[in-house]
């Protein structure tokens, strides 16, 4: 019996030596002298795991277990190789068992650990492998497995102190070298990780999935370059690395080179088609190209893979939020966070696609949840402040939006959302500033560049010939996106055929543009011409559905739709001519226009100035507005309509003109309801010189800025610097009841314009509700638009050229009452018989125009977009 235990204990010195074939010879020459030895049963099947076999070395085991079931050391072992073979349940039932039997048992509690993490049980896997560090504090492999597990449950700052244990216990340790980069990047540190991928490369040169990370830490920092030679010297090293080829296709969707991107992904899953991270890469590219269908598809296929995959189930959501079918983004956003319960972007979006339904309050909550979850993602700061932006509380969206800037100063939707709220406020300047910052970040940011273009106008400061310049680079940057799609157009070019004209908008919903629109597209209804609506609006509501009722079957939703599927779906609808409603006014989307689908295309009624685009012919207009000659400032020609450009309908429930309040015994007000972005210092100026001279009268302003308590101190503050104190003044936020809103107008006896940029619908709604408006009339369309208004209401006279003029009227007006008394009685008889509310009439001068266009378009044969 000594001899066969002196055999046994010179096969562990074999083992321990690294001779395990001398040890399993050994054991197999033991075993056929005493076929039912536990010992020698359990280190042959210790000697065949260290040949190669696990097969074999389970059943060994399971026969040294079935003699000795008592021994954890047996089960610990069975327990490891059922794991190598792939057998997961019964690996966790011998580990479990071993346990049992020893619960401080090192080496199960490793093997346990390893066997959740194989089963992608990470929670689990922490738990033991928390216990083997415990039991084995210097084993550099128990730290490195159990920061990894952290790593995976999202606990990235926690495993960094593991990765970093691992590397003391063991310098050479490439593997932690290259997990603490990760960790570094998921904390958001790329630049800190640099150190740690080359450390790893230094100990292991031709460690590819180092050299690929280290090229995503690159593309992180916004190094394109440098990220792409890493991942081709990665492929070099391992042709056929999926992580390296899928890191060059997201690099090439992150250039918005998604056709590029997309044909590797393909070829990726041609040869690796269990790869869901690739196939949701695919869906990823095909989404952004706005192939739901296809991008649909190709989720599918990730979640057949692993139907747990959460970001999967998150893109899904983004799909189909892309798409306005919010209710079933929100359920699979739902289905994204039982995967991962603290997955903070699937928190975001699925507030996104509850605020979009009017779910504020369910939002904002899940906004704040996410951001506790990661203070250092800002994307729900910002959507929340988006949300007190809609609810009129842009003190609290502007400390939202700052916040944003400081955590990630580098992302510009930040900054272009803070320029957002800042001009709620009429903080014009600071609000430019945003915009810049933005586009310096991100310079194909369309939105902030429009809405820097927009916010120009208010100041005065820039000259109308610094404004066009402005737009022109625009143009520049912008006109070639979608460049490719172009292409000759199939439509009949008979010049007296009925016409089909589409016209696209954002605004199909209670908007200004809504008033204006209306009108026209009911008395479109005829045989001359037929219509269609592209309707791109995010959140649909009454007015939506009565656009849609309106437009019957030329209803189009295009939300989500890219340029090539617009551009598709406007050729397939032969549209002779394609009306922008938008410019750069607020979620418009001019780059949609590049692709010139239809052979005439004009911008018209929602902004103020030329789009800056070479593929948008004409801009209509009238001669009041845009007096002869055609300036400069256009890139399109343009085009006026005889007797105003604009036709309004007044509100169908507007109250009744209420008397003149000064004759009531009010003070004598002078009021204006436009945005505060509006009220320039020169206006500013101009309303305190008015109250001076007008002593005991006072100005009322509603907007809603006016909800927030600083937004009123600063306009205090303002009147103050020009001696006016605030008694002088009454402010109101936004009233939300259109009826409510008109009969503010009750409280006014004159209304005051703002310049260089006028009202528009304000002006309207004044004169319908028997207010007249002085208007200072300026050299470009955006402080002459409140002259057009007004000369189409007959009543051109009102509106003065200078500052010095606009304060003598308005003084002068407020010495009157008696006048203004007159005048406000017959105010809506007057508009209802002006060119303003003649919505035949103006309708026809409008199609006249439209077939004036159409006819040139014929008779030169152009099918393509012209060069300017």
């Amino acid at each position: 019996m000594a001899s066969l235990t002196a055999s046994i204990n010179r096969g562990v010195a074999y083992l321990q030596e690294g001779k395990p074939d001398r040890a399993a010879a050994l054991y197999r020459e033991i075993l056929h002298r005493s076929p039912d030895n536990p010992d020698a049963l359990h280190l042959l099947s210790v000697a065949v795991y260290q040949l190669g076999d696990p097969s074999g070395a389970a059943q060994y085991a399971e026969r040294a277990v079935r003699l000795v079931p008592s021994s954890a050391d047996y089960h610990s072992n069975l327990g490891r190789y059922y794991l190598s073979l792939g057998r997961l349940l019964e690996s966790v039932q011998s580990l479990d068992k071993a346990l049992s039997l020893a619960p401080d048992h090192p080496l199960a509690h490793y093997n346990a650990g390893m066997a959740h993490s194989t089963a992608r049980q990470w929670n689990e896997a922490r738990v033991h492998l928390e216990e083997y560090v415990r039991l084995k504090p210097d084993d550099p492999g128990g730290h490195h497995q159990l920061g990894l597990a952290l790593s995976e449950l999202g606990r990235a700052a926690e495993s960094i102190p593991y990765f970093c244990r691992t590397i003391e216990l063991k310098p050479e340790a490439a593997e932690a070298y290259n997990n603490l980069g990760n960790a570094m990047q998921a904390i958001g540190q790329p630049a800190e990780s640099l150190a740690f991928y080359r450390e790893a490369l230094r100990w292991r040169p031709a460690y590819a999935d180092a050299m690929t990370n280290l090229g995503a830490a690159h593309q992180a920092l916004g190094e394109p370059d440098q990220a792409l030679a890493c991942y081709n010297e990665a492929l070099r090293l391992e042709p056929g690395l999926v992580h390296a080829r899928g890191n060059v296709g997201n690099l090439l969707a992150s250039e918005r080179r998604h056709d590029e991107a997309i044909e590797i992904f393909r070829k990726i899953v041609a040869e690796a088609p269990r790869s869901a991270e690739t196939w949701n890469n695919l869906g990823n590219s095909l989404q952004e190209l706005g192939r739901y269908e296809e991008a649909m598809a190709s989720y599918a296929e990730a979640l057949a893979i692993n139907p747990f995959y959460y970001l999967v189930h998150n893109n899904v959501g983004n799909t189909l939020r892309r798409q306005g079918r919010y209710e079933e983004a929100v359920a699979e956003y739902r289905r994204a966070l039982d995967a991962k319960p603290d997955f903070v972007e699937a928190l975001n979006n699925q507030a996104v696609a509850l605020a979009d339904l009017g779910r504020a309050g369910e939002a904002i909550e899940l906004y704040e949840r996410a951001h506790r979850l990661k203070p250092g993602y800002v994307d729900p700061l910002i959507n929340l402040g988006n949300i007190y932006r809609d609810q009129a509380r842009p003190e609290q969206a502007i400390e939202l939006f700052r916040r944003a800037t400081v955590a990630d100063p580098r992302n510009p939707y930040g900054w272009n959302n803070l320029g957002c709220a800042l001009s709620d406020q009429g903080e014009v300047r600071q609000a430019l500033e945003g915009f810049r910052r933005s586009l310096e970040l991100r310079p194909d940011n369309e939105h902030a560049h429009s809405n820097l273009l927009l916010n120009l106008h208010y100041t005065g400061e820039a000259t109308a010939a610094e404004i066009a310049e402005a737009h022109r680079h625009y143009g520049a940057l912008h006109n070639g996106r979608a460049a490719a799609l172009r292409g000759p157009h199939d439509n009949t070019p008979d010049p007296d055929r009925p016409l089909r004209v589409g016209y696209v908008s954002a605004d199909f919903r209670r908007h200004s543009v809504a008033f204006f629109i209306e009108p026209v597209l009911e008395h479109h209804q005829g045989a001359a011409v037929s219509v269609y609506c592209y309707a791109d609006v995010g959140r649909p509501d009454a007015w939506t559905r009565r656009f849609e009722t309106i437009a019957g079957s030329g209803w189009r939703d295009i939300r989500g739709y890219n340029d090539e599927r617009f551009a598709a779906l406007v050729r397939r609808d032969e549209i002779d001519i394609l009306v922008d409603l938008g410019g750069h006014t607020a979620n418009s989307s001019l780059g949609r226009f590049s692709s010139k689908p239809a052979p005439v295309q004009i911008n018209y009624l929602g902004y103020p100035n030329t789009t800056g685009l070479d593929s948008i012919d004409y801009r209509l207009t009238d001669a009041v507005a845009d007096p002869e000659p055609t300036t400069v400032w256009h890139s399109e020609e343009l085009a006026r309509i005889p007797g105003g450009f604009l036709c309004f309908r007044p509100p169908e429930k507007a109250p009744d003109v209420a008397p003149l309040p000064v004759l009531s015994g009010a003070p004598f007000t002078f009021g204006s309801f436009n945005n505060m972005a509006k009220v320039s210092e020169p206006v500013v100026a101009a309303w305190a010189e008015i109250l001076r001279r007008t002593p005991g009268s006072r100005v009322a302003l509603k907007n809603k800025a006016f909800g927030d308590l600083p937004a009123r101190q600063r306009l205090i503050a303002r009147f103050q610097a020009h001696g006016v104190g605030p008694e002088r003044l009454w402010m109101s936020g936004a009233i939300d009841s259109l009826s409510g809103h008109l009969q503010a107008y009750s409280f006014v006896d004159l209304a005051l314009d703002t310049f260089p940029y006028t009202g528009t619908t304000t002006t309207c709604e004044a004169l319908w509700m028997g207010v007249p408006v002085l208007t200072l009339a300026g050299d470009a369309h955006v402080s002459r638009v409140g002259m057009s208004v007004l000369s189409a209401a007959g009543m051109g006279d009102w509106a003065v050229g200078d500052a010095g003029a606009y304060v003598e009227r308005a003084v002068a007006f407020a010495q009157a009452p008696e006048q203004l008394a007159e005048l406000r009685a017959s105010l809506r008889q007057r508009l209802l018989v002006s060119s303003l509310l003649d919505e035949a009439g103006f309708t026809t001068r409008l199609e006249a125009v439209y077939r004036q266009l159409w006819r040139r378009w014929c008779g030169t044969g152009e099918r393509t977009v012209p060069t300017r």
